[in-house]
């Protein structure tokens, strides 16, 4: 059988729009099957409500809280849901070790826990549809800075993901959209509801709330480390003798 050109043409066309279709169908199909998840973790003091710090106090009032109650998620995919139950560890402080006044700033330096505690460990549920979980590390440096006079301050910084594992939770669990080893964004907000940030706070009884997010999507960029640096610069120096080995030759 002889088949003009045209006809040819036309079942390749043919042939080639089904594939495509398939293929968009098939990656439809992969990205709804795959989860989403975590974007960012929204925390707040106790359900938005506001804590008492008093110097000497029991029952923990006497310590300040470093990192605060995870609320809410929101995923990849634009949903957010609220965290019904589950479990986790805080990061306290009975106070600062120092405290700096430049200008009309305080800063209050809080030390870093030395028996390896975490900004967080937890496990947190939606009503047992959704769970995530995780350790979360403490920032290189934990320091809350206000405006000396001020109701408000901010600790910010960086803080590295360092576990993420799905235990026994199967295709319900939601992943960090960081993976373990990054060093994802931190911040925290906290207002004084009856004094102001000065030197003698820590001194003092004070009610405070806070609000604050772990950001999955902003990572530092890696920094390379000195060896790093060395390796690069012995490759480089490498490749120029080469080269001038390779000029004196010919010349």
């Amino acid at each position: 059988m002889i088949r003009s050109r045209e006809y040819v043409l036309k079942k390749n066309s043919v042939r080639w729009t089904l594939i495509a279709a398939l293929s968009v169908a098939a990656s439809m199909s992969s990205a709804a099957a795959t989860p989403p998840t975590v974007d960012k973790i929204y925390s707040s003091t106790w359900d938005h409500g506001r804590i008492h710090f008093q110097p000497g106090a029991t029952q923990g009032y006497d310590q300040f809280h470093l990192s605060l109650a995870l609320d809410d998620y929101e995923l990849s995919d634009g949903t957010t849901w609220e965290s019904g139950a589950g479990g986790y560890s805080n990061l306290y402080a009975a106070g600062p070790t120092s405290i700096e006044v430049h200008g009309d700033s305080i800063a209050y330096r809080f030390a870093q826990p030395a028996n390896g505690e975490l900004l967080y460990h937890y496990t947190s549920f939606m009503f047992g549809d959704q769970v995530a979980g995780g350790n979360i590390g403490t920032p290189s440096d934990l320091v809350v800075t206000a405006k000396l006079g001020g109701t408000t301050a901010t600790i910010s910084g960086y803080v590295k993901v360092l576990a993420n594992d799905p235990l026994w939770f199967g295709d319900r669990f939601r992943y960090y959209s960081a993976p373990v080893g990054s060093s994802v964004f931190f911040q925290q907000t906290y207002t004084l509801s009856d004094t102001v940030f000065d030197r003698e706070l820590f001194q003092r009884a004070f009610w405070y709330s806070g609000s604050g997010v772990i950001d999955f999507t902003q990572v530092a960029s890696a920094v390379p480390e000195p060896r790093t640096y060395a390796l690069f610069l012995g490759g480089l120096l490498v490749v120029v003798a080469t080269v001038r080995r390779s000029r004196d030759g010919k010349a």
